[in-house]
């Protein structure tokens, strides 16, 4: 089968660029031909709301003359759309009617925007925007993926009689057939993603002061870079742990793996409604509990108590407190990390792609 992947960005910057190139590599590897086309990064830009980024996601018509050549050169047999709104536009889809489409909304954001696109300049068109999107992506594509129950309510409620299926993320790394031993000595604690204020960091750098108090062996390691870096290294400075947590930088996603299996556990402070954050079956894959919070997606994700804990947002005594019960207590860190292995197999990568294959057979065979 011949498939097209689209998005945003080729590049590895992000969740979803990594997403679609493990897929192609997958893909790929059951036999289809697989082409991947996505934009370029502005490194001054990327991660910020600029003007540019804005109206490429609203009307780009040299990416949509791309694509089309792309299309006919290619004929591919489906069409799979990844993220979609800051740099290729959607009018590339008034291209592939002719084609099965499938796209895949990868944030909360990417059809509901956030609120920073409320604020002037951008205030009047926004919603010229929004809307404008929604249609081309309600009446060119066939099937619509959430990766979440809590995406799949917010897309009932946008798309008109779309048919809209969940599917959560796979982990595309093994998964350990047995968990990793913990260091005796540090207790590791690891975050990993963009370093902004959404993601709730402050707060989790405040429960480290906390825990720092009664655990001198607590050590957090933040792999990730962001508008909130100088914010952040003021904070720890501020707090006086500079010996406790580190700031590690990017770090290529593939060596992230060996990060997750050498730390006792990993936490998602958002404080946001994420969709479904690869970091959290990522760090199960490897035997590493979770501490996330309970909303959006990723309170779908961590079973409370039982792979890791679930605490309200913005609240750091909260989160102090569960990580200082799995310092206290060797054996439920442990009975943790083997509850982990089992709550990550069933994001595997081989169901997933029988899954998707066979929506790919379903939508060829309709259209042929």
């Amino acid at each position: 089968m011949k498939i097209l992947l689209l998005n945003d960005y080729k590049e590895e910057i992000g969740g979803a660029e990594i997403f679609l190139h493990n897929l192609k590599d997958e893909l790929e590897e059951q036999g289809h031909e697989v082409r991947f086309f996505g934009g370029k990064r502005n490194n001054k830009n990327f991660g910020n709301i600029s003007l540019s980024s804005f109206f490429k996601g609203f009307f780009n018509p040299i990416s949509w003359k791309k694509i089309r050549k792309k299309i006919k050169n290619f004929e591919p047999d489906i069409i799979f759309v990844g993220k979609l709104h800051t740099n290729l536009s959607p009018l590339f889809l008034f291209s592939t009617k002719n084609f099965p489409v499938i796209i895949r909304i990868p944030a909360l954001g990417a059809v509901t925007y956030p609120k920073q696109m409320s604020k002037r300049p951008y205030r009047i068109i926004t919603y010229i925007k929004k809307y404008f999107i929604k249609t081309l992506e309600n009446n060119y594509s066939d099937i619509v993926l959430a990766q979440s129950e809590m995406m799949k309510k917010t897309l009932k409620n946008i798309f008109d009689n779309k048919n809209i299926i969940k599917m959560y993320n796979p982990v595309f790394w093994e998964v350990l057939s047995e968990q990793h031993e913990s260091s005796n000595q540090d207790f590791n604690v690891i975050y990993t993603g963009r370093l902004s204020y959404n993601k709730g960091l402050t707060y989790l750098i405040k429960s480290i002061k906390f825990v720092k108090e009664k655990h001198s062996n607590i050590k957090l390691y933040i792999f990730g870079k962001g508008e909130l870096e100088k914010e952040i290294e003021e904070m720890i400075y501020d707090l006086n742990i500079e010996n406790k947590v580190f700031l590690k930088g990017f770090v290529n996603h593939s060596k992230l793996k060996s990060f997750y299996n050498k730390s006792d556990l990993t936490v998602l402070p958002s404080i946001i409604k994420e969709n479904c954050p690869s970091t959290v079956i990522e760090s199960m894959s490897q035997g590493t509990p979770v501490i996330t919070t309970n909303i959006g997606g990723q309170s779908e994700l961590v079973k409370d108590g039982y792979d890791g804990f679930l605490v309200d947002p913005k609240k750091p005594n909260q989160l102090a407190h569960k990580i200082k019960m799995l310092i206290e207590n060797k054996d439920i860190l442990e009975e943790m990390s083997r509850n982990s292995l089992e709550s990550a197999r069933k994001f595997s990568k081989e169901k997933y792609i029988r899954d998707l294959e066979g929506l790919f057979e379903k939508l060829v065979e309709e259209y042929s």
